[in-house]
């Protein structure tokens, strides 16, 4: 695993703080996502149909936060979510890899 997920799942609070509220963090290691096509970027679905994207710069720092009233598009990211989260594992299980 590179080191910016490594990071990410090192530093996402064990089950219990925002969990309790509701929280449900997976991960979806590189092996289980072989056939899927997914989103290179990250992204907030709101009210199914408008989506916000994150683009990031080189360093990963985010750049800035892109509005879309788009249907169709917030559509075809909602799918690429639903087949990714079927296949992820909740991080209460997840294990990195050595």
């Amino acid at each position: 695993m590179s080191r910016c997920p490594s990071t990410s799942v090192g530093s996402t609070p064990p089950p219990g703080a925002t969990f309790a509220a509701g929280e449900d963090v997976r991960w979806l290691p590189r092996r289980l996502a072989t056939g899927l096509l997914v989103p290179v970027h990250d992204f907030w679905l709101l009210d199914g149909e408008v989506l916000a994207v994150a683009h990031h710069g080189g360093d990963g720092q985010l750049v800035e936060v892109e509005i879309l009233r788009k249907p169709a598009l917030a559509a075809m990211h909602a799918e690429a979510f639903e087949q990714v989260w079927e296949l992820a594992v909740p991080h209460a299980d997840y294990v990195l890899a050595a």
